[in-house]
């Protein structure tokens, strides 16, 4: 929703699931809803509401009013060739090397230099500033952000894979508690 204030999103998913599509999966979902209690059952699986407040164009803020995000509690299944897929997936594609070349990228690209008398120097000085030091960044203000309580449960089967180039131990719906995060009046940078 658009105003001549704010922008608002929201978004709910009732339920979703990924599915381990491999010939020799014994696990079926990767990535799945818990069994939900009658309290629960009316609730969206995932929900995500953000208002930002619309600044004037060159405001050095950008102003969060509220942002929020809620999981309910999900169950993560994985097995050797799930995993050796997804490695083998994330080197054959150079995600490592894209992932430190987004990280030590600029933020923000120099102007380009235009042969006027007197700028080629000055932007020249400043596009060397820029590379030594990045551009300067954005400030974000959250007026409250609210990230909700979050439950996993984590199972790895291994099935004695021979060839699995990960040494991870064997274990079933370990859970993980990760606690909220409230704040309110945050200010900083995204760094």
């Amino acid at each position: 929703m658009l105003s001549a204030r704010a922008t608002t999103v929201e978004v709910q998913l009732a339920s979703f699931q990924l599915d381990n599509q491999q010939v020799t999966a014994t696990l079926p979902a990767v990535l799945s809803l818990a069994e939900r209690d009658a309290s629960r059952e009316a609730l969206p699986a995932v929900h995500v509401s953000v208002v930002r407040m619309l600044g004037r164009a060159g405001a050095a803020v950008d102003w969060w009013e509220y942002a929020s995000v809620r999981l309910l509690e999900l169950d993560i299944a994985a097995e050797p060739p799930f995993v050796q897929a997804l490695l083998d997936f994330a080197a054959s594609a150079g995600l490592p090397a894209l992932v430190r070349l987004l990280v030590r990228a600029p933020s923000r690209l120099a102007p380009p230099l235009v042969a006027r008398p007197g700028s080629v120097v000055r932007r020249a000085r400043d596009r060397k500033h820029l590379l030594r030091y990045g551009a300067p960044q954005r400030l974000q203000y959250f007026r409250q952000l609210e990230i909700h309580p979050l439950k996993l449960s984590l199972t790895f089967h291994h099935h004695n894979v021979a060839g699995l180039m990960v040494p991870i131990p064997q274990f079933d719906a370990a859970p993980i508690h990760l606690t909220a995060l409230v704040r309110e009046h945050l200010f900083g940078t995204t760094d």
